[in-house]
């Protein structure tokens, strides 16, 4: 045989089978989408170049934050360059998503989102750290794969792909104290109602997301569909309130770093849940540091150092007594 190039990309195999024996794990729910996540979404790329760089990116930056020190660079280094490879050619595609390529945007859409979280542990000076800012960020993109979701959502129902649009609720115990803190959070919601200006639907609706996921969190504690999950539902007017740092929100997304902390030994995730909630603490003033007793308590998940809770940041109330952002966006929408 003449002309065949028969080169191993050794480093490139050496990923694949990274992702089928173990990266794939982190971004699955349950034993009944590991199918899809292990095997049909590489069998998806193998015809679809940006898929299969997506894949590699992953499995690379999966090894650069659980590698000896000496060759992390280099798989970082590895997962830039696919990443680069793979964000060229799906940019290209994301306003005409279609049945032919419906199934690869939605997997590549969930590989982005770990690669968001996981590019923020490696430490590099130029890049986005676990921050309150750096996870509104991630919500934001979240929300792109509902939007692909919806855009392709007849098709990709009766592909191969459906289990990951029809999940099955596990049958898992979630602890009272757990519970009791989403009750008394739903409890405050109701209350502030009456204090002035406050938009509970939307909290209401992200409370109940919240609650909703529990169960998932769980049953699978190392997979990201938590994470991912919360971000995905999230009403728009939610995501507006995080990034206007208004104290209720806060509030809100304090319980979900608590349970955003049960998923630490995923190494996409981490510290993420620890490094948020100090934001957090650190922005609310003493009346409001009140509504997080649970997620700060030695006992339940977190231990904060005196470093992480030294900053003193505090919000000036509104005429009305109440936060002074709520007038501003509270005809946005759900």
């Amino acid at each position: 045989m003449t002309g065949v190039n028969l080169t191993l990309e050794m480093n490139q195999l050496r990923l694949l089978v990274q992702w089928q024996t173990a990266t794939y794990r982190f971004i699955s729910r349950s034993e009944d989408v590991n199918h899809v996540w292990q095997a049909l979404l590489v069998e998806e790329a193998l015809k679809t170049p940006f898929l299969m760089h997506g894949i590699l990116a992953v499995s690379a930056l999966h090894l650069s934050l659980t590698a000896a020190e000496t060759p992390k660079a280099f798989w970082l280094g590895l997962a830039t360059a696919h990443k680069g490879q793979a964000l060229r050619f799906f940019q290209e595609q994301l306003q005409n998503v279609n049945p032919a390529n419906a199934k690869a945007m939605l997997g590549f859409a969930g590989l982005v989102v770990m690669f968001a979280f996981g590019s923020a542990l490696t430490g590099l000076a130029d890049g986005d750290h676990p921050s309150l800012d750096a996870l509104t960020n991630i919500f934001v993109l979240c929300r792109g794969i509902q939007e692909i979701t919806n855009a392709a959502s007849s098709f990709l129902r009766q592909s191969s792909f459906a289990p990951l649009l029809s999940p099955t609720y596990p049958a898992v115990s979630i602890p009272d104290h757990v519970k009791e803190s989403l009750d008394r959070l739903d409890q405050l919601n109701r209350s502030r109602a009456s204090d002035g200006p406050h938009d509970t639907d939307t909290f209401g609706k992200s409370i109940s997301n919240l609650r909703e996921l529990l169960a998932y969190t769980y049953a699978q504690p190392t997979s990201m569909t938590l994470a991912v999950g919360w971000a995905i539902r999230a009403p728009s007017a939610y995501l507006q309130y995080l990034q206007m740092k208004e104290p209720f929100a806060l509030v809100v997304h304090a319980h979900y770093c608590a349970l955003l902390h049960v998923a630490r030994q995923n190494p996409f995730i981490q510290s993420w849940g620890r490094c948020v909630l100090r934001d957090i603490y650190n922005f609310l003033d003493s009346d409001w540091r009140l509504h997080i007793t649970w997620p700060i308590r030695p006992d339940t998940f977190f231990i904060l150092s005196t470093n992480g809770l030294s900053s003193n940041r505090t919000f000036k109330k509104g005429t009305d007594g109440g936060p002074p952002f709520v007038n501003r966006i509270r005809q946005a929408p759900h």
